[in-house]
């Protein structure tokens, strides 16, 4: 597979602390590689080794099913690329980046096989249950693609990359995938059945899905609808709880989904708020559901606290960690990783607290994340300049 020559420098930090670990993955202009941090007390430069690989600006990151890989969105670069390691004892210093998808800074539109195909600032993506294929929102291209192999044993490079729903044009059309429209889709989340896809539609200001009858039919056969949101920026059901169908968003962009696949967790950007949609089961439609505010209040600012006492400035993306007690978020602006904690899976989400971990406002920008699996570690990519900054629980 090919190795993406990059412009910027990311960084791979390793942080372990007692309640909650963190790794971080970060842009250093100062220097040339993909380092590893594995931290000592007090933090010393000999915590750093290098991983040697580069990326523009990580915009979407999610774990294959088997822990060998981890898919990354490059927005700046328009491609897809993996971080891929020979099995899961041993860590990300020995793992080495590909691109499996489109053309380096070449910002188009093909559908085609591996890099034979284009994207434009390609965003959120979501590995599939089999691990055999992952579904991309190709933000500036207003589409969402599929990217998938014959089985595990096919290299990702030569996986078919084809669109679902989406056109060039931005709109907000539901109904049969082939006239659906989405405007800058962020991020996406594929069911563990694989019937269903949940889209957070960022500037329709909407939370959609497209969905097919079973797993064995092919996309084309799905249609679109609008699950909560009505096309226009709002804060309806806000405050305490509510029919999804009724809530309006404001540039919603992050999402998880707990393993049961009953709460969906949206980062409401333009909002300040952590917000989540809850159905009673899986029968339950999601258009169906309750939606509630778990942390902000509206307030653009950084403070800590419980549930809707806390304030969030900028919020990007959002992680549930394996254990489901813990969402990781990012706050972008002024820079910080922070995180809500529950002490049971009993407890209501919106009794949690929200700490800020420390970083440094003036060099960390953190972004998409994820949490791998068997950890209690995240991964975050920045997209900012500067000497990376240890962060601790």
């Amino acid at each position: 597979m090919p190795i993406l020559s990059g412009r910027l420098l990311a960084v791979l930090l390793v942080l372990t602390a007692a309640r909650f670990g963190l790794a971080v993955i970060s842009h250093d202009v100062c220097d040339d590689g993909l380092y590893l941090y594995t931290p000592t007390q007090p933090v010393s430069s000999t915590d750093w080794t290098s991983i040697s690989s580069s990326f523009n600006a990580p915009q979407a990151m999610d774990e294959s099913p088997d822990g060998l890989t981890f898919a990354v969105a490059d927005k700046a670069a328009h491609v897809i690329l993996l971080v891929t390691r020979s099995n899961i004892s041993v860590d990300w210093s020995t793992g080495t980046v590909s691109s499996i998808a489109g053309s380096e800074n070449v910002p188009e539109f093909a559908d085609g096989v591996g890099t034979a195909a284009r994207f434009n600032e390609p965003s959120g993506m979501d590995f599939s249950s089999d691990n055999t294929a992952m579904v991309v929102a190709d933000t500036k291209n207003n589409r969402i693609r599929w990217i998938e192999r014959a089985d595990t044993s096919v290299a990702w490079d030569t996986a078919e990359v084809s669109s679902i729903a989406g056109a060039s044009s931005a709109d907000k059309l539901d109904g049969p995938v082939a006239s659906a429209r989405f405007s800058s889709p962020w991020d996406v989340i594929l069911s563990s059945d694989q019937t269903y896809i949940l889209v957070s539609d960022t500037s329709n200001h909407n939370l959609r899905m497209i969905e097919r009858s079973n797993a064995t039919v092919d996309w084309s056969t799905a249609t679109v609808s609008t699950i909560s949101g009505a096309g226009f920026a709002g804060c309806a059901q806000c405050s305490g709880s509510g029919p999804a169908s009724s809530a309006t968003w404001n540039t919603p962009k992050g999402m998880a989904i707990s393993s049961d696949e009953k709460t969906l967790f949206v980062v409401d950007s333009m909002n300040y708020r952590i917000r989540i949609l809850e159905r009673s089961s899986t029968a339950q439609e999601w258009f169906r559901s309750t939606t509630a505010t778990i942390a902000g209040d509206g307030i653009s600012q950084v403070k800590d606290g419980v549930g809707t006492l806390a304030l969030l400035q900028s919020p990007v993306d959002i992680a549930l960690s394996e254990d489901e007690l813990t969402l990781v978020f990012s706050d972008s602006v002024p820079g910080y990783v922070r995180y809500i904690r529950r002490t049971y899976t009993s407890d209501l989400w919106s009794t949690g607290t929200v700490v800020t971990l420390e970083a440094s406002p003036a060099v960390f920008s953190p972004g998409p994340l994820f949490i791998p699996r068997g950890t209690q570690s995240v991964v975050v990519a920045t997209d900012s300049g500067g000497n990376p900054f240890p962060i601790f629980s």
